[in-house]
């Protein structure tokens, strides 16, 4: 009888540990994911909270300004006499290519204080940055030249010198209107070359002038017929100044031949 009680007492201990220690093992595998939940949710306020990058304070490129017109957006060729090749010239909205250069265009208004140091010559470009404008930066204008709309195009940190003029005018080719690309340079926007849509039709027009076209010489003959109206009316002054003087030599001598006329009458009366 004490032993059946003894082995009833000792297998509802072994039920009640077992019991405890499964609810001790739950309670530490709750305790243990709270644990981990709460980890988790401090990384991710700590990923939430982080402070964004820095933005870059450097000046963004000029994507969707519009600068040269739209009939001039397209590759133009030429025959360039000198080389008997082909030479290109492209334009974008904003970009210049010639000469396997490609130009970003930009305004005075884009100079910062340290561009027009180096631009009058107290300072170099030594940043990379301002070398980067040097190599790839232009500066665009545009100016009204002999009745017509034109582009200019200058080095971003060219000093000296007139730049690149260009302009695009329709002319009669083959009895057909067709554009064409006229590009100049120098003080008087002298031409330089006529440009085309095709490289063929460049090379049928090699040696075509055009009305609009303008050269040294036209400055030359302009300055040559000026002296020309200067010499030919310091001739005409000459002139009427020896009539004046020669007038003026006759009427002297008239005057002293009345003179002693008047004077050989005198002498007559007195005898």
């Amino acid at each position: 009888m004490r032993k059946g009680l003894l082995l009833g007492y000792t297998v509802a201990t072994i039920f009640l540990l077992a019991a405890c220690g499964n609810k001790a093992t739950a309670n530490s595998t709750s305790s243990s994911h709270q644990s981990i939940t709460s980890s988790a949710k401090r990384t991710s306020h700590m990923k939430t909270s982080t402070k964004p990058a820095a933005q870059s304070s450097s000046k963004p490129a000029v994507a969707n300004e519009s600068f040269f017109p739209a009939n001039m957006q397209h590759t133009w060729y030429t025959f360039d006499t000198y080389t008997n090749k082909v030479e290109t010239v492209s334009f974008t909205a904003n970009q210049m290519t010639a000469d396997n250069t490609t130009s970003t265009m930009h305004t005075s208004q884009d100079r910062t204080s340290a561009d027009n140091a180096i631009l009058s010559g107290n300072a170099q470009p030594t940043t990379p940055e301002q070398k980067d404008h040097a190599d790839n930066w232009a500066l665009f204008s545009t100016c009204n030249i002999r009745g017509a709309s034109w582009v200019n195009i200058m080095g971003w940190y060219q000093s000296a010198g007139d730049g690149s003029f260009f302009t695009v005018l329709n002319e009669t080719v083959n009895g057909k209107q067709v554009p064409v690309l006229f590009s100049a340079s120098g003080a008087e926007a002298w031409t330089d070359a006529h440009y085309y849509l095709s490289a063929d039709l460049a090379t049928a027009q090699k040696n075509t002038k055009y009305a609009e076209d303008h050269s040294r010489d036209d400055d030359d003959d302009s300055n040559s017929d000026s002296q020309s109206n200067d010499d030919d009316s310091s001739d005409q002054t000459d002139d009427n100044d020896s009539d004046s003087q020669q007038d003026d030599s006759d009427t002297q001598s008239d005057n002293d031949n009345n003179s002693v006329d008047t004077n050989d009458d005198n002498d007559d009366d007195d005898y």
